[in-house]
């Protein structure tokens, strides 16, 4: 519709808007309402998919990408290897939102729903960290890359991970603490849920750690004590309010990943890279 309007993509996506104002209430709605005694018994089968996985599938597919362009594949396309790698990183991560909702319906055996489940939202954390080391390796040219920057970007790739995770649970830590002296302001006991979330996310973007793991340790960690200090109205306020935010965001994402497709000034058609990838 749009197309035929106007012939552009009227409408944007600013990396702004989703980061800070749509990607947060997902990614708390998920945290939140993460079955945690199964995630922690499953955590070492989990990080080994979210973290090896992923690794592996963004690395597996740049270089195989990156192979098929040196043999021909992709015509005139001007792209080096490092730049492959960063597309690998970006499209690694699966966020199995299909499968989830299907395995819900089916009642798959409740291991795979964790593996699955886990490995879809600790891997966010893992491709943005993995797609901002291949970011700066670009900036920095092919030629200036030595083993000192690649022992950095794997260095950094843990602190961000690990720190992220840490902020989010002093977090979880200070909401369970603050929902134990709200007994008196019912009215605006979910508020502290969502504002004290949303600043577990800022925090850790201000300390340029991982936001995503930030806001999903938080969510996590604070689950059950919120559950049992606050009201039963509060509780089903925030557990809906959480699910109608997560949701509303996920369209409006989609709606302008859809819009994004008809702007011929940001992408090239190659038909060799993308039947390929």
């Amino acid at each position: 519709m749009i197309w035929g309007a106007d012939k552009v993509q009227t409408f944007t996506l600013t990396p702004t808007v989703f980061f800070f104002y749509l990607l947060p209430q997902i990614i708390l709605d998920a945290g939140y309402s993460m079955p945690n005694k199964l995630f922690f018994s499953n955590m070492g089968g989990i990080l080994i998919y979210a973290v090896i996985g992923t690794c592996w599938n963004a690395a597996s597919l740049g270089l195989s990408l990156w192979g098929c362009h040196m043999g021909g594949a992709m015509g005139d396309l001007d792209i080096g290897l490092l730049q492959y790698l960063l597309f690998g990183s970006l499209i690694a991560a699966v966020d199995p939102v299909a499968v989830i909702a299907v395995f819900e319906q089916v009642h798959v055996n409740e291991v795979l729903f964790i593996m699955v489940f886990g490995e879809s939202l600790l891997n966010d954390g893992v491709t943005v960290v993995l797609f901002n080391v291949f970011d700066a390796f670009v900036s920095l040219g092919g030629p200036k890359i030595n083993a000192v920057e690649i022992i950095k970007g794997i260095i950094s790739f843990f602190v961000v991970a690990f720190g992220g995770s840490l902020v989010g649970f002093v977090f979880g830590l200070l909401i369970s603490l603050v929902t134990r002296c709200t007994k008196n302001i019912q009215i605006i006991e979910p508020g502290f849920v969502f504002v004290l979330g949303y600043l577990a996310y800022l925090t850790a973007e201000m300390l340029s750690l991982s936001a995503i793991l930030s806001i999903v340790f938080r969510g996590m960690c604070c689950q059950k004590y919120i559950n049992s200090n606050m009201d039963e109205r509060s509780v089903t306020t925030v557990r809906y309010v959480m699910k109608v935010l997560a949701n509303g965001s996920e369209t409006i994402i989609f709606v302008f990943l859809g819009i994004s497709a008809i702007d011929k000034t940001i992408w090239v058609w190659n038909t060799g890279f993308i039947l390929l990838t």
